[in-house]
C-alpha cells in the first residue's frame, strides 16, 4: 500500500489522492492491544488540537490539513505498530533507486526538471550553476527531505548489517549524498565520525573528512562555513520576527497560533507562516502543549534499536520539513515503530523474504 507514496511530489495536483492513507492508518489507535498512558494522551491532545484549531479558523478543512500536516505520523504509526511494513527492504531501495535514476536523468536532459511536478521550474538554472552539485528532489520534493530519509535508511542497513548486504547499503548510502544536502551530508559526517571513534581509523577518517569539506566548500557553497552562517542568520530573524504571534492570546501561547502570512486560496485558515524552519513553524502552529506532546511522544519510543534513525530524521528537520513531508511521516512512524529486537528482526525478515 505505501508504495504508493513514493510517488506523492509526483502526482502535482492529485497529491490530495493520498489523503486515503490518513484515512485508513488514524483508526488503527483503536484497534491496539495495549494503549500506553502517553497514546492516551497524545490522542486527548489530538482531539483537543482539532477543536482549537477549529475555534481559531471556523473552517474544519483547515483544521484537518493541519492535523496531516504536523501530526500525521501518529496514524502512521498506530498502523505500523499493528501491521508490518510489507516488503520494507524493497520499498527503501525503491527510493533508492528513483534517486539515483532522477539524479542521472536531469544531468542527461536537464530541461526534465521544467517537466517533473517534484520540482519548482527553477531548478535548471541551478544545476547551470552547480552542475553536478546541484542534488535532486526525488520523492521527497527537496533535496534535504529525500537526503535525510534516504541517510536514515542507510544508518538502518549500516546497523544491520547481518540482513543487509553491503551492495544494498552503498548504493542507498550513494542516494542520500547525491541529493547534495547540506543536512544530510553533514549528518553523515558526524555519523561516520561518531562510528569509527574507538578505532585507529578514527584521526585519519578526521582528516579526510576535513580536506572533503575544504575542498566541496570551493566547489558547492551549501557545505560552506558561510552558507552555514548565513542559514543560522535567517533562523535567528525568523525567531525574532514571529515569536510575537504566540503571545497573541493564552491560547495561542498553549495551543498555536491561527495567524497566516500566505493564505490558502482554497482553504480559509490555513496557509503558511514560517517557511525554512520547520521546529520554528511546528512551534507556533501547536504551542507549548504541542512541542510537549510531540517531545514525550518521540522520546517514549527511542529505544537502543531505532534511536540513530530516529536521531537523523529529527536532526535533520531543523531546516526542512523531513518529518512533517508526506513520505517522511511514513518513514518516521516506521522507525519509531520498531521497538524490541525480535519485532525488528521479524520485519526485516519479512521484508527479505518477499522482497
Amino acid at each position: 500500500m505505501f508504495f504508493f507514496s513514493i510517488l506523492y511530489y509526483y502526482l502535482g495536483p492529485l497529491r490530495g489522492l493520498t489523503s486515503i492513507y490518513y484515512f485508513i492508518c488514524f483508526p488503527s489507535i483503536l484497534f491496539q492491544r495495549k494503549l500506553r498512558m502517553v497514546d492516551i494522551l497524545i490522542a486527548i491532545y489530538l482531539v483537543t488540537f482539532l477543536v482549537v484549531k477549529f475555534i481559531q479558523t471556523g473552517d474544519i478543512t483547515a483544521c484537518i490539513l493541519y492535523l496531516r500536516l504536523y501530526w500525521g505520523f501518529i496514524g502512521f504509526y498506530f498502523f505500523f505498530r499493528i501491521h508490518s511494513l510489507k516488503h520494507a527492504e524493497t520499498f527503501f531501495m525503491v527510493c533508492a533507486y528513483v534517486t539515483i535514476a532522477e539524479f542521472l536523468l536531469i544531468r542527461i536532459y536537464p530541461a526534465l526538471t521544467g517537466i517533473l511536478p517534484n520540482y519548482d521550474g527553477t531548478f535548471e538554472t541551478m544545476l547551470e550553476g552547480y552542475g553536478f552539485f546541484g542534488g535532486v528532489h526525488s520523492f521527497g520534493g527537496n533535496r534535504s527531505v529525500t537526503g535525510v530519509l534516504m541517510l536514515a535508511v542507510y544508518v538502518y542497513f549500516d546497523l544491520n548489517k547481518e540482513k543487509f548486504s553491503a551492495k544494498k547499503r552503498y548504493i542507498v548510502g550513494a542516494a542520500a549524498l547525491l541529493t547534495f544536502s547540506a543536512s544530510a551530508w553533514l549528518i553523515f559526517i558526524f555519523y561516520y565520525l561518531a562510528r569509527r571513534a574507538n578505532k585507529l581509523i578514527f584521526p585519519v577518517a578526521l582528516g579526510l573528512m576535513a580536506i572533503s569539506v575544504i575542498y566541496l566548500s570551493d566547489v558547492w557553497g551549501r557545505l560552506s562555513f558561510d552558507y552555514i552562517d548565513a542559514v543560522y542568520d535567517v533562523k535567528a530573524d525568523e525567531i525574532n520576527k514571529n515569536m510575537e504571534y504566540l503571545h497573541e492570546s493564552n491560547l495561542s501561547y498553549f495551543f498555536g497560533t491561527a495567524h497566516i502570512e500566505s493564505e490558502n486560496d482554497q482553504v480559509k485558515g490555513y496557509g503558511n507562516l514560517v517557511g525554512d524552519f520547520s521546529y520554528l513553524d511546528f512551534y507556533l502552529r501547536n504551542g507549548i502543549f504541542g512541542v510537549i506532546i510531540f517531545v514525550l511522544f518521540a522520546v517514549s519510543n527511542i529505544n537502543r534499536y531505532n534511536f540513530a534513525m530516529v536521531l537523523v530524521l529529527i536532526a535533520g528537520t531543523f531546516h526542512y520539513h523531513v518529518i512533517f513531508s508526506f513520505p517522511g511521516q511514513i518513514f518516521f512512524a516506521y522507525f519509531l515503530s520498531l521497538n524490541k529486537p525480535e519485532e525488528t528482526l521479524n520485519k526485516l525478515q519479512l521484508a527479505n523474504s518477499t522482497g
